[in-house]
């Protein structure tokens, strides 16, 4: 038996026979040599504990989520007043001596106003930098002075199941509370619905550490004091802390907030390529290939970076920018990381061989844009519309609406057709793209629509 088993095996044998808060015995004999190493060695882990926690509350804010009340004015219908409403409780903390702090973007969202209170009680207005809702994450900052303390990211790759990790956050508006647990998995997905990939698949850290409603947007820290995740859910029936938690791993969260931060968006890498699936449609993970593990590719999509590259249905992909892709997680994951316009190389196995290809990733609405150009349609990105001519009279007919667009937001309809914009007739999609683009969705463009036997009008306003 080694000494660190020891160790072990002496604190096991403290904890289970002494009574907590008892005297010891004058007739039980002192601890002995390898009882005393194993409490120095049980102090030392608390120690590191409360630096740890010491070091992290002080950068950790406590986030309230208020958005205006509001009244009705007549049937179904109702304004916003001026009275603010507290909607939600959150966490964050701060990463930078600017005061910019990152948090969950479900903490954040829709608010009219943000407050966030420091350890120390102090409590300020804070400004929305920038939020992404496919990560779930964003930034806000306080306008300061002075320099606030924070904390920096560490390398969630390098964490390992078992290692020991620490969680500080408000849970149920209690501020600032800190809880310990350890790893439980890594590569965690939580929805797996589609398995294209438009679908966001994210490498989430489980953790057993106690989370709980109000931990949204705090930190998730290793022994060293660096952030390796942010607390963003929890797996419970009851919504209450069950052991299962998981955490954004920092790999992303540092990514994303650091585009946030530099550009108010963050714009995800797009190959255009659907995985391979079993008969009853669940994702394949992996397949074994003679070269390691890899991810089968079962589609391509036309114009896309990966048809440019050269990959093909059927190939197997076994690493992306360098990095391994034993599983579908890890390649989105590294695929949606990847800046637009970055050329990588692509490692993968075709027919048993191995071959080495570069793709360029665009976005996947440039990508969108190509296919339906490849197609012969003409595609509105700021609108997200996409026209052809109309068949057998004058004007364009909404061939698609691309989903969440402000098109699909003010009610128009595949199968529309546009037959004038701002007053002026439309002849077909390119006078409709011209008038559309010449005109101002922030002041509002009419569009003259006729919808099966209906004529009217719908403005396109953001």
């Amino acid at each position: 038996m080694n000494r660190r088993v020891q160790r072990v095996v002496a604190l096991a044998g403290l904890l289970a026979l002494t009574p907590a808060g008892a005297a010891q015995d004058a007739s039980t004999p002192a601890p002995g040599p390898d009882a005393e190493e194993s409490m120095a060695y049980a102090r030392g882990l608390s120690n590191v504990f409360q630096r740890v926690a010491r070091d992290a509350k002080a950068a950790v804010v406590h986030i309230e989520r208020f958005e205006r009340g509001v009244r009705r004015v007549g049937f179904r219908r109702y304004v916003k007043t001026d009275q603010l409403v507290q909607r939600g409780l959150g966490s964050g903390v701060i990463i930078d001596d600017r005061g910019h702090i990152i948090t969950n973007n479900h903490v954040v969202a829709d608010a009219d106003d943000l407050k966030v209170t420091l350890a120390d009680g102090r409590s300020f207005r804070a400004e929305l930098v920038g939020r992404d809702e496919s990560t779930d994450l964003a930034v806000l900052r306080v306008g300061v002075e002075e320099s606030l303390p924070s904390v920096r990211f560490g390398n969630s790759d390098d964490m390992e199941v078992g290692e020991w990790v620490i969680a500080v956050g408000s849970p149920f508006g209690l501020q600032h509370s800190v809880t310990a647990g350890i790893v439980s998995a890594k590569g965690r997905p939580v929805s797996e619905t589609r398995l294209d990939q438009y679908q966001r698949y994210e490498e989430f850290i489980q953790t057993d550490a106690a989370i709980n409603p109000g931990n949204s947007g705090g930190p998730l820290l290793n022994l060293s004091g660096e952030v390796i995740g942010i607390n963003t859910a929890i797996l419970s029936r009851g919504g209450g802390n069950v052991g299962i938690g998981f955490a954004i791993p920092s790999r992303l969260a540092s990514a994303v907030s650091s585009q946030l931060i530099e550009k108010g968006t963050f714009e995800r890498g797009f190959l255009g390529i659907t995985i391979g699936s079993d008969e009853r449609g669940v994702p394949i993970e992996s397949v074994a290939t003679p070269f390691g593990p890899g991810v089968v590719i079962s589609e391509v999509e036309p114009g896309g970076a990966a048809e440019s590259a050269g990959i093909k249905p059927g190939d197997v992909i076994l690493r992306f920018a360098g990095r391994r892709t034993e599983t579908y997680k890890t390649l989105f994951s590294s695929i949606g990381l990847t800046p637009p316009g970055e050329t990588v190389p692509i490692d993968v196995v075709r027919d048993g061989e191995r071959a080495d290809l570069r793709a360029t990733l665009t976005t996947r609405e440039q990508a969108q844009a190509a296919f339906y150009v490849k197609s012969g349609a003409t595609y509105l990105a700021d609108a997200g519309i996409v026209l052809m001519p109309a068949e057998r009279e004058p004007g364009a007919v909404v061939v698609d609406v691309v989903a969440g667009s402000l098109a699909e937001r003010m009610g128009l309809r595949a199968g529309d057709v546009i037959k004038g914009v701002n007053g002026r007739s439309v002849r077909d999609d390119d006078a409709a793209q011209r008038l559309i683009e010449g005109g101002s969705l922030d002041g509002g463009i009419r569009l003259a629509l006729r919808r099966g036997r209906i004529s009217g009008e719908l403005e396109l306003k953001r």
